[in-house]
């Protein structure tokens, strides 16, 4: 096996041999005149004019290639360079009807700041572009838009030389094996790398050909025997043998970050998974530990105090450097996290900052189709621009900012004096900081401000995060616009991504394009099924539901499962093999949860709301099968809070039983729990609403025959039971008989209700005096009856 220096080695020999003279290369710069290209420039013509792409006195642009077509604001921002590119194609999976010539791909996305640079430096360029149009084909990608070739790429360059970024740049044989690939070069040393092997490749393709292969067995080893899934299933022993392990190494490696000399990235897959593991042990660390992170985190400028929203990383590990982008998966993310540390703690930063957030993706993000991907760091031109404050204002002296800090701003811009640029965070999380008049002054100063430009295209899956992260939000305030604008937004996105029967991934411009991949599948029937929680039942009376606007004219459990059996249909098995192998190369955890760990959520949840054994079946499939090697558990940490959700639900103020046929939601009387905690310090009356589903019914309490198990509910605050005065107060039953007993019996059964009081005594003691819920319940059918359920619900 040749080692990745060696080939790289390789590499800087072959470009170094032979230079290409603009000379000696046919050079056409003719204005294309195609005419088709010319009607796609004329109807992006407008687009283009408000980014300042074109004037709109352009009639013929000079240069025009094929991106003028795409649907992507990354690739039209291309597509009037003098490089020939053409976007990617799902049939270059196989052939990229090359003709013999070398494949130049470059991988880039619209709020890449070295994409940019590398854009207006090389591929803006002349002479390199007759370079690339006589001896490549070039194919321009958005990342977004295809994640598994990106991804593809990326993990080669991660191997090839330990990291990798963006734009990623990759030269392939004509056969799909590559023989170079990078990040960000300038314009020289690219010009000697594109140089060298085009001449090396037309002089002797042979040699080329030898190092491609050599690195393709580098990059794509055979499989060892060990990753069949069948020669080492896990069981559910296993896994909670190996689960307490990887929570304590995650809780490690969170607690080191700050140590490390390198960017960092929120972690919010981790921080929920901590959270969780909080509510199934008590383990008091793991939610400090979360609790520290997150105060840092809205202590500093990455969290935009001002318009709301949060940066998609810093470059330093301290939280002072923002990279300025804001993406709607990190702002998704973001408000799921917030939503449970707040549906935990009841502190209200956390409450405050998400209804931030949430704000701003509605007033920022929000267009025909949906929500846009993200928001360029880049306002007029210079990279954070926006988010920074001059010390003084000409006009008014200095700046009101009683109530938040400044840092040394990282731009470089012209200052006079000691006028610098700073950026603000906020000083303190102990009051709303809304309601300071200094917040107001900087508000009313950022207005005035270029606003960065926004990738509008609508991304299905990210979208899904967001819809599920609105109703997360949901649950823990009981704000009714939360959980109307989640049900909306999957409704747009059912009625302007779907055409034909087939799911797309992109809308943009209200133009629907790209096939689905297969998070989009999962994400979006994960979130038809977690909105279903709210929808009636079928044969029920909307009024029975929540009071909301229509949820559209498809139940949310239908459409959950047509995408479920869509994804499905693009296997050849009915067993999920296939599926499986094709998961096993996605199960790596990004600022984003595997593909691995979405699909299984999705199939989990599916089996629970559709009935359909199948799910249950591959879901099962997925967790025996997935690397019983801890490097690989510790990458797909998603994976292992599902897994252990699975094996002991942690579940906030509602949750699903009876396989699907029943839910459960506790609140506060008046209120969902979270919202009312304040106004029910006194009363302490806790309402515990059940509904099930027509046909199916709960034993009531008391119960009617001794050998029943009665519906039961107790309140754990970690005191013995003789310490509490909790008074439970259970409904009248409905007495009748069913068809397999002939005594009359005493049932519960479509909703119903059981109050107990006492449970809050005064403020400040409910996170040491409340803990749980235990429900313990048997649901049965006029046929069969269940196994007995305790459920448990933390509030």
């Amino acid at each position: 096996m040749y080692s990745r220096f060696f080939l790289i080695s390789c590499f800087l020999f072959f470009i170094s041999i032979g230079q290409i003279s603009a000379d000696s290369v046919s050079i056409n710069k003719t204005v294309l005149n195609d005419t088709d290209l010319m009607i796609a420039f004329e109807s992006r013509k407008p687009w283009l004019v408000n980014r300042k792409i074109v004037s709109s006195q352009t009639s013929t642009p000079k240069y025009l290639n094929n991106l003028i077509n795409s649907e992507s604001p990354y690739l039209l921002s291309h597509s009037l360079q003098p490089v020939d590119w053409i976007e990617w194609q799902p049939d270059f999976e196989t052939d990229f009807q090359s003709g013999g010539r070398l494949v130049f791909i470059s991988i880039g996305y619209s709020t890449c700041h070295w994409c940019h640079v590398m854009a207006e430096e090389s591929f803006a360029n002349t002479d390199i572009a007759d370079i690339l149009n006589q001896s490549y084909i070039s194919i321009k990608v958005d990342r977004e838009q295809w994640p598994l070739v990106d991804e593809r790429f990326k993990s080669a360059l991660e191997l090839l030389k330990g990291e990798a970024g963006w734009p990623l740049n990759v030269i392939l044989t004509p056969d799909g094996k590559i023989v170079w690939i990078d990040s960000y070069l300038n314009k020289d040393k690219f010009t000697k790398v594109i140089q060298g092997l085009a001449k090396r490749w037309e002089k002797q393709p042979k040699v080329i050909s030898s190092l491609a292969n050599r690195v393709d067995a580098i990059v794509n080893p055979d499989p060892l025997p060990t990753s069949n899934p069948e020669t080492n299933p896990l069981s559910k022993s296993d896994w909670r043998k190996l689960l307490p392990e990887q929570h304590q190494s995650v809780y490690q490696a969170l607690l080191n970050e700050e140590r490390l000399s390198e960017p960092r990235f929120f972690r919010e897959i981790w921080q929920l998974g901590l959270l969780d593991e909080y509510l199934r042990t008590g383990n008091k660390a793991y939610l400090e530990a979360v609790e520290n992170q997150l105060s840092e985190i809205l202590l500093s400028p990455v969290f935009d105090a001002i318009d709301g929203g949060f940066h998609r990383y810093t470059v330093d590990s301290k939280w002072q450097t923002p990279h300025f982008e804001k993406m709607l998966y990190t702002q998704a993310n973001m408000i799921s996290l917030l939503a449970r540390a707040y549906g935990i703690t009841g502190k209200q930063h956390y409450r405050i900052a998400m209804e931030q957030t949430i704000d701003w993706v509605e007033q920022w993000l929000q267009n025909d189709s949906g929500y846009s991907s993200a928001v360029s760091a880049l306002s007029e031109g210079i990279e954070g621009k926006y988010y920074h404050f001059r010390e003084y204002q000409s006009d008014s002296g200095i700046v009101n900012r009683v109530g938040f800090k400044a840092l040394t701003g990282v731009i470089n811009e012209t200052q006079s004096g000691n006028n610098q640029n700073v950026l603000v965070s906020l000083d303190s999380l102990d009051s709303d900081w809304r309601k300071l008049p200094s917040y107001q002054e900087l508000t009313k100063y950022r207005k005035q401000k270029v606003k960065p430009e926004i990738d509008e295209k609508v991304i299905v899956s990210w979208n899904s995060r967001y819809a599920i992260a609105l109703l997360d939000a949901f649950e823990v305030t009981d704000k009714a616009e939360y959980l109307d604008n989640s049900s909306h937004l999957l409704e747009l996105l059912w009625q302007s991504a779907i055409l034909d029967e087939k799911l797309y991934r992109i809308v943009f411009l209200r133009r629907a394009s790209i096939p689905a991949q297969l998070e989009d599948y999962a994400l979006f029937a994960k979130a038809q099924f977690r909105l279903a929680f709210y929808q009636p039942w079928q044969g029920e009376s909307i009024s029975s539901g929540i009071e909301t606007r229509a949820f559209g004219d498809g139940s949310a459990v239908t459409r959950g499962n047509w995408l479920l059996e869509q994804m499905m249909s693009n296997f050849d098995d009915s067993d999920g093999k296939d599926l499986y192998a094709t998961l096993s190369r996605l199960n790596i955890d990004g600022e984003q949860t595997s593909v691995y760990t979405s699909v299984y959520r999705a199939l989990s949840l599916g089996s629970l709301y559709s009935q359909n054994p199948a799910y249950k079946q591959i879901s099962s499939q997925l967790s025996k099968s997935h690397s019983p090697l801890l490097s690989e558990l510790f990458k797909n940490y998603s994976f292992v809070g599902s897994v252990a959700d699975g094996l002991v639900p942690a579940r906030l103020s509602n949750t699903l039983f009876a396989r699907g046929h029943g839910r459960i939601t506790a609140q506060y009387s008046g209120g969902f729990l979270q919202t009312s905690i304040e106004k029910h310090f006194n009363s302490g009356i806790i309402q515990i609403v059940f509904t099930m589903e027509n046909g199916w019914h709960v034993n009531a309490n008391p119960v009617s025959k001794n050998r029943l198990i009665p519906t039961r509910v107790k309140l754990g605050r970690g005191v013995s039971d003789s310490q509490t005065d909790t008074d439970i107060r259970y409904p009248e039953p409905i007495i009748r008989k069913l068809g397999f007993s002939d005594d009359k019996l005493a049932l519960y059964e479509g909703r119903f209700e059981i109050f107990l009081e006492g449970g809050i005594t005064q403020e400040g003691e409910q996170q040491e005096k409340l803990k749980s819920i235990d429900i313990r319940v048997q649901a049965c059918s006029d046929q069969l009856c269940l196994l007995p359920e305790t459920i448990k619900l933390n509030l």
